[in-house]
């Protein structure tokens, strides 16, 4: 029952109640009942009055909470009538200014976060109170393989290496995950307050190119050091061993000969070793034209199959009838693919399989073999510079591919899979 009618029922009941009391008391004397009655009405006329005066600052605040309900903060109340009306709009005035003022002000606070958010270059995912993802900033988009779409979505549901990794690192904590020895990442979890409630939040900071660009850097000069020295060693050690030879050929000591020659030949497997190393730091800049795949793919094949048919092992070529042209450097990417055909092969060794497979959904180039795969613990070395497993080897043909591909802007990974094959792909744009 509203305050309204209770107040009505207790004015009928009270003078109801005087009337009929006046009646009782007075029913003789007939006389009596007029000014008793007038009075009633007065009586009467002025709780109807104190209602009108009672009733307007009520209604205001009633009518305050129902656009407050609304969340209508552009309606303001005219002052004047009684004190406590005028006071009532006052405040109601003053309370939806600074309502408009706060949220103005929140609207555009929310406004420079997102944007904020948005132009971070880390990738920054947000959760609810139930691990469901409630916002994906473009480069955490970019870095999982996501859409817009996956926002309400489980955290737990998205189909990517980094995200059972990043489940796994506690609270207020960052670690440096490596994905197929190749690709780092920096993530961190933390939480902020949401009306009340905790929320937590995925930060990831891509570490692979700045790492790249300070290892390349690092190794760049101390190669280009290591060839000024031994090139301009070998030059004046090998003149000088022509030199000697030539005087001992004179004078006929060809005992030595043979010696010096061991000599000069050493040397120059030297010059050619430091020239492999200084290969990798000189590599031109990629000079992209379109291509052809399946065509590109054929060129190349009898250049392959060379490595494979000495150990006995079958070579294929798979190219999908949608193969996209693409747009790569022939010479440099021609290099790219010998070097992982030629490793495919040492690793099955011999009567195995290797496979060139030319995928068109997503464009891809994928070398894959059946060999015994990649040990867990060397998996995280491969892409070292200059890491081998090859007791004489040099390292330098994954560390080339490395710097092509990065430098075509073609992501690529490397593991072994779950059906055993081992599969090094790469992503063509």
């Amino acid at each position: 029952m509203t305050l309204k009618l209770q107040y009505w029922i207790y004015l009928v009941i009270l003078h109801g109640g005087f009337l009929a009391l006046t009646w009782y008391l007075f029913q003789d004397e007939v006389w009596w009942l007029y000014p008793i009655e007038i009075g009633l009405a007065i009586s009467l006329f002025v709780g109807y009055r104190i209602y009108k005066a009672w009733s307007k600052p009520v209604n205001r605040i009633q009518e305050g909470i129902d656009t407050l309900e609304a969340e209508d903060f552009q309606i303001q109340f005219r002052k004047g009538g009684s004190p406590e009306l005028k006071k009532v709009s006052e405040l109601y005035n003053q309370l939806v200014v600074d309502i408009r003022a706060e949220r103005k002000h929140l609207q555009e606070q929310h406004f420079f976060l997102e944007r904020l958010i948005d132009a971070s270059p880390n990738g920054i995912i947000l959760l609810d109170y139930d691990e469901e993802i409630t916002y994906l900033n473009p480069v955490a988009i970019t870095l999982l393989g996501l859409d817009e779409s996956w926002t309400r979505q489980p955290l737990a549901n998205v189909q990517h290496p980094l995200i059972p990794e990043i489940r796994k690192i506690p609270e207020g904590s960052s670690e440096v995950i490596t994905l197929h020895g190749l690709a780092k990442y920096k993530c961190h979890i933390s939480q902020f307050v949401h009306r009340g409630f905790p929320r937590r939040f995925v930060l990831i900071e891509e570490l692979s190119r700045e790492l790249l660009a300070t290892e390349k850097m690092a190794y760049g000069k101390v190669i280009r050091m290591m060839a000024h020295e031994v090139n301009n060693s070998i030059g004046a050690i090998n003149s000088i061993l022509n030199s000697v030879q030539e005087i001992q050929q004179e004078e006929g000591l060809e005992d030595t000969q043979e010696i010096l020659q061991v000599a000069i030949d050493r040397n120059d497997r030297l010059n050619i070793f430091m020239q492999n190393f200084a290969q990798v730091i000189r590599l031109p800049q990629p000079k992209k034209e379109k291509v052809n795949l399946m065509g590109f793919v054929s060129q190349i094949k009898a250049l392959m199959k060379v490595h494979a048919s000495g150990r006995n092992i079958d070579f294929e070529i798979i190219v999908q009838d949608d193969a996209q042209d693409c747009f790569l450097d022939t010479a440099l990417m021609e290099q790219v693919l010998l070097n992982l055909v030629k490793n495919a092969c040492e690793s099955v060794n011999k009567d195995g399989l290797v496979r060139l497979v030319v995928q068109a959904n997503p464009p891809q180039l994928i070398v894959e073999d059946n060999g015994p795969g990649i040990p867990q613990e060397i998996a995280q070395k491969l892409f070292s510079p200059f890491f081998s497993t090859k007791p004489t080897g040099q390292g330098i043909g994954l560390t080339l591919v490395r710097e092509v591909l990065h430098q075509h802007g073609f992501p690529f990974s490397l593991q072994t899979e779950n059906d055993g094959w081992t599969r090094f792909r790469i992503q063509l744009g």
